[in-house]
């Protein structure tokens, strides 16, 4: 009977050692879950921001863009100084034969 006593005691022992190796490995399993929970967070933390970062400067590009435009159609209308100076100085010519 003392054999049957020890053979009950080691399947407990057993038993119990593989319980416990279970609860260490599903407490690594669950602290490994949390650690990529918590990289999966801040890396989409970190994208929403690149996002948010991104749309204001594509605003940004958008408005330069708008501005550039309307500084090449300005230029298309404006005439350069000495061009200017040059009819100014033929209308002076003009006005003097025509006086």
């Amino acid at each position: 009977m003392a054999d049957s006593n020890k053979k009950e005691t080691d399947a407990e022992m057993l038993a119990r050692l593989m319980a416990d190796g279970f609860g260490r490995m599903q407490r690594q399993f669950d602290e490994l879950h949390e650690e990529m929970n918590n990289g999966f967070n801040e890396a989409h933390e970190d994208m929403t921001d690149v996002r948010v970062e991104q749309k204001e400067t594509n605003r940004r590009l958008e408005s330069l863009e708008r501005k550039q435009m309307g500084t090449l159609e300005s230029l298309d209308e404006t005439v350069p100084r000495s061009e200017f100076n040059e009819l100014e100085g033929r209308v002076a010519v003009l006005e003097t034969k025509l006086a």
